[in-house]
């Protein structure tokens, strides 16, 4: 057996430019590196990885463990280990053994014992040569596995699990809880894989979070194993247009590989490094600079390009040299691929035609033809289809700058087939078809992609068939649409189509408007996309996980069959076959979704889209819905009442919109000046006019004449609150004198509310009824500030903020006690103005994040329909040199004291992970702080959550929606300790008390804006409210009784 060296790395591509990993190859007839195993209890697909690094030595391939993992975590769930190389089981960390025949593999003997490289109790059978330990959820995989490897059959055949085989099976003896093994290269790879393979298949936001989840979660793993994460984590926030988090990862990479001395690993990631840089600057469309950094890149590196290698393969003696290509080796062929593809745009885009050409014909030659002829007809070789169509649309791009129309539809022909792995179109393909290479559909938002830039081509030509080229347009949104996870962005190709809808719909098209609003509805903002995507990621671990990825699969499924089914001609043998089983995986997906729709928790991040005629019948008389969406650098708008909708594209592009929104919110915010005092600078009332003018576009008579509006902008009006646009022209003279009491501001007209989407909307109006809980309100504040550290010990005492982010306690309880407690004033008085002046009100130590979440696991914090937090916020914070990625939004508790011996159980942080946990039953939750002294310019301010509140509540605010809030009020920034808040709170209670939250929340601020001392949006602009604002603060007894 000859000994390699495998790396198992990233291969990136995609216009979200990607990476994949390749199975170490062996001599001929040996098991391939990665071997899909079936489905695990939770239904999730699972595959068997060989591990290369396990144990930090080099072993032979036929030594090699391997380690099963199943879609959508890097968790391990079993390891199957050979005879000569598996790890000790320590005496006392097993049950009695009993012994088994399995079908296929033969006597065994199995046990129940703990083991540390699954952090707990595992399942483990043994034959002569063999052991699998498994999690017990994942026993049917792991015996699969089992069995491909002891028959040395690379197709793996299932193993049935029946409760019987390990229902007697004594308990390993209990101990303390080992502690999961992290720092081996193939924890690392499987992250890798898993993040990687959301992005190939076009999943970019998924692989954001699963990849910025390992960085923390593989803290401990070696530097350029962790330099390694933090180059993909670049590339894939990279991929969604996050570029500055994409900036830090590509920094922190290259100081991790400073640190380590010279070695051919750290040689492979540097080079990695230089080429994802370029990658990143194809990204943002900096062409000049992607030729740059690929000049560095192929400096750096040196894959096989030789000529003489090269005819030797592609002469058809692969096989001959399969032995001497290890697994690096081909990671820096794929890269090398890619580089030319992204060198190809670049020149294209800057006009030189002949020289992109040129890099194509090197991606395909230098690339993909050499690990093609590598691999074979292996499976490994099918996971590359997402290069080739890649390749394949890249040239339909160069064909379209030549003029030749014909050869560029052709092309996106062969990427699209590709891309659905079906068989490709006859003559015209860059590469031949081969059914063995087809690999598996790629998902919906990279075909989606494909398809709309296809469409664009059609739609540019002279005399083009408009009906055609809308229907074609329609289909790539019914393939984003049918995605039922939030993994995708918006992509710009999307522009063309929503215009052309809104001059349809101007003509008197009704069907336009309702396919409009269809194709907005698939827009999502990268931030609040990972957002979404993290939230779904919770629920999905849950007992409905398998079923919520079942779906996703059917979706693929269903997507690729459609397209095989239109591809066929009324005569093909294939055409019965490919129907009933689309209809077979219609009716399992219907199933399914019957399902999970049963579920309040599955419901509560499903952001499906609805129909117009579905917002329309759950309006009320005088409301009215107004969605905004960024498409590119264009903005496109909506305005939905019972009477219809309105449908327009903004005027004025996005960033021209962004920047007047800012210099608006600049005038509504107060500033501390350096002697600390607060600043408030006139109210920008001619600014406010000229972007409500802009943004409601054709919308703007049905917004003035609305008595209540719902407002679904996203990120578009970033931290600016809708109630303070002015809806008509003012006499800027008399604002000057500090009187706002006369200006026509939204909220004098109507009551303003905020919704997530229009599927969340629906949701707490027609599908959450009121609470049912017994009691009133419960409170939470005036958290206790942590003692001074008693002994050198205790300061020096780790406090774990985050994964992988930890921090001594002094450190942390100075960046605390820099945060003054918010007082409780407002908690007591909106308690007596409901009629509950004896509320439970939890403060000082009681008040921590460890006490709430036993709380509500215990039911108590259901018991109570309005549950309100007098507490700083924390935004998405970085702490560089603690922390391997921000702490993540939070409201900010109690912090406990260490102890010796005794784990801290409160870190003094309620994260929104924590708060989507909560079961409420909550008509309402409100998050109050009042202003503090504190400035954001220094790090414990950073820490303590000052200023900024817009960030912190993205992800608090739809978190306490998730745990079955009906509604939440904020605050977009830190509003004024003085009479003025306490008396709107106050109103506030009184008035929601009986009537709708959303009017309740507009006489409040009305009884503040009429005063002219406090007229100003400073003192009353801050408060919106998200969910259903026509609900009740207090369910009427007659329904709570129900």
């Amino acid at each position: 057996m000859i000994r390699t060296l495998p790396r198992i790395a990233a291969l990136l591509a995609g216009s979200a430019l990607t990476a994949m990993s390749f199975p170490a190859l062996a001599a001929p007839r040996a098991l391939p590196g990665r071997i899909a195993v079936g489905n695990d209890v939770n239904r999730d697909p699972c595959v068997a990885t060989r591990s290369w690094s396990y144990g930090k030595a080099l072993l032979n391939e036929g030594d090699q463990p391997f380690v099963v993992t199943c879609r959508g975590s890097a968790e391990q769930r079993a390891w199957i280990d050979v005879a000569a190389e598996k790890p000790a089981l320590a005496a006392d960390a097993c049950g009695a053994a009993q012994q088994a025949t399995l079908d296929g593999i033969g006597p065994v003997t199995l046990r129940r014992c703990t083991d540390a490289r699954l952090a707990g109790e595992a399942v483990v059978i043994e034959t002569p040569r063999l052991r699998v330990s498994a999690m017990q959820g994942a026993l049917a995989p792991a015996l699969t596995a089992l069995r491909a490897l002891h028959n040395g059959d690379p197709v793996a055949q299932a193993v049935a699990v029946g409760p019987q085989l390990i229902a007697s099976l004594a308990a390993a003896p209990r101990g303390q809880r080992p502690t999961a093994v992290a720092a081996t290269g193939l924890d690392v790879s499987g992250a890798v894989a898993q993040g990687l393979q959301a992005i190939y298949a076009g999943r970019n936001v998924e692989a954001s979070r699963l990849l910025n989840d390992a960085v923390a979660l593989f803290a401990t793993a070696t530097p350029l194993q962790r330099a390694e994460l933090r180059l993909n984590a670049g590339l894939a926030d990279s991929n969604i247009r996050e570029f500055g988090a994409a900036d830090a990862h590509f920094a922190a990479a290259e100081a991790l590989m400073a640190i380590e001395p010279p070695s051919p690993g750290r040689a492979g990631l540097t080079a990695q490094a230089s080429a994802y840089r370029a990658l990143h600057y194809n990204n943002q469309g900096k062409w000049q600079a992607v030729l740059d950094q690929l000049s560095v890149a192929r400096a750096s590196a040196a894959p096989l390009t030789d000529a003489a290698t090269l005819a030797q393969i592609n002469g058809g003696r692969g096989g001959d040299l399969q032995l001497g290509l290890d697994t690096d080796r081909l990671n820096q062929i794929v890269l090398l691929a890619q580089q030319h593809v992204a060198r190809s745009t670049a020149l294209l885009r800057l006009g030189r035609p002949v020289e992109a050409e040129q890099a194509l014909r090197d991606a395909k030659v230098q690339g993909v033809d050499v690990v093609e002829s590598a691999l074979g007809s292996s499976d490994a070789a099918g996971r590359l289809n997402w290069l080739r169509a890649r390749l394949e649309r890249q040239r339909a791009r160069i064909r379209y700058a030549r003029g030749d129309i014909a050869g560029a539809l052709a092309s996106f022909g062969c990427a699209l087939a590709t891309m659905h792995a079906v068989a490709l179109p006859a003559g015209g393909c860059l590469f031949t078809d081969n059914p063995a290479r087809r690999g598996s559909a790629l998902a919906g938002p990279a075909i989606a992609d494909a398809e709309l830039e296809r469409t664009a081509i059609l739609a540019r030509q002279p005399g083009a068939n408009r009906a055609a080229i809308l229907a074609q347009y329609q289909q790539a949104v019914t393939t984003l649409a049918s995605q039922s996870d939030g993994g995708f962005v918006a992509s710009p190709l999307l522009a063309p189509y929503l215009r052309m809808l809104v001059e349809d719909a101007g003509r008197g098209d009704a069907s336009a408007a309702e396919r409009f609003f269809a194709a907005l509805q698939t827009v999502r903002e990268p931030g609040i996309a990972r957002e979404l995507a993290t939230l779904q990621a919770q629920v999905g671990s849950g007992a409905e996980g398998g079923l919520v990825r079942e779906r996703r699969e059917l979706e693929r499924r269903r997507g690729q069959l459609r397209y095989e089914i239109a591809g066929l001609s009324p005569d093909a043998p294939r055409l019965n076959d490919a129907r009933g089983e689309a209809a077979a995986v219609s009716a399992r997906l219907d199933d399914v979704n019957a399902q999970l729709a049963r579920s309040g928790a599955t419901a509560a991040v499903e952001d499906s889209a609805v129909t117009i005629a579905q917002l329309r019948a759950a309006l009320k008389p005088g409301e009215a819905y107004w969605k905004l969406s960024p498409v590119g650098a264009q903005l496109f708008g909506t305005v939905v009442t019972t009477d219809g909708p309105v449908v327009y594209a903004v005027d004025g592009d996005a960033a021209t919109v962004a920047e007047l929104s800012d210099a608006v919110l600049k005038t509504a915010r107060a500033t501390a000046g350096e002697d600390g005092r607060v600043r408030i600078r006139p109210f920008a009332t001619g600014a406010s006019y000229d972007l409500f003018r802009r943004v409601a576009g054709a919308g703007i008579e049905r917004l003035r004449a609305a008595d209540a509006v719902i407002v679904d902008s996203g990120a578009t009006l970033g931290a600016l609150p809708a109630a303070v646009l002015v809806t008509a022209p003012v006499d800027t003279a008399r604002t000057a004198r500090v009187d706002y009491g006369t200006v026509p501001f939204l909220v004098r007209k109507a009551a303003v509310a905020n919704a997530l989407s229009p599927r969340s909307f629906l949701r707490v109006r027609t599908a959450l009824a009121p609470s049912r809980a017994p009691d009133k309100l419960i409170g939470f504040g005036a958290n206790a500030l942590p003692p001074a550290p008693a002994t050198p010990a205790v300061a020096d005492t780790p406090v774990a903020l985050a994964p992988a982010c930890v921090m001594p306690y002094a450190r942390w309880a100075e960046a605390m006690r820099f945060n003054a407690p918010i007082p409780i004033d407002e908690i007591r008085a909106g308690a007596a103005a409901i009629g509950d002046p004896g509320a439970p009100i939890v403060t000082g130590e009681g008040f921590t994040n460890a006490a709430i979440m036993a709380d509500s696991e215990q039911g108590k914090l259901a018991n109570y329909q309005v549950v309100h937090f007098a507490t700083h916020g924390l935004p998405a914070t970085p702490i560089p040199g603690m922390c391997e990625t921000p702490l993540p939004p939070a409201l900010l508790t109690s912090v406990e004291a260490p102890q010796p011996n005794i784990p801290n159980r409160s870190n003094g942080l309620l994260s929104y992970i924590d708060v989507a946990r909560l079961r409420l039953d909550a008509n309402l939750v409100i998050l109050s702080a009042c202003d503090t002294a504190a400035s954001v310019s220094t790090e414990a301010g950073r820490l303590a959550g000052q200023d900024e509140s817009a960030p912190t509540l993205d992800g608090l605010v739809r978190a306490f929606i998730v745990a079955q809030a009906r509604a939440v009020m904020a605050t977009y920034w830190s509003v004024p300790a003085r009479q003025g808040t306490e008396q709107l709170i106050e109103t506030f209670y009184k008035a929601g008390a009986a009537s709708g939250m959303g009017k309740a929340l507009r006489e409040a601020q009305l009884a503040v804006l009429n005063r002219p001392a406090t007229s100003h949006p400073y003192f009353w602009g801050a408060f919106f409210l998200v969910g259903d604002g026509a609900k009740t603060m207090l369910t009427p007894r007659a329904l709570a009784s129900r």
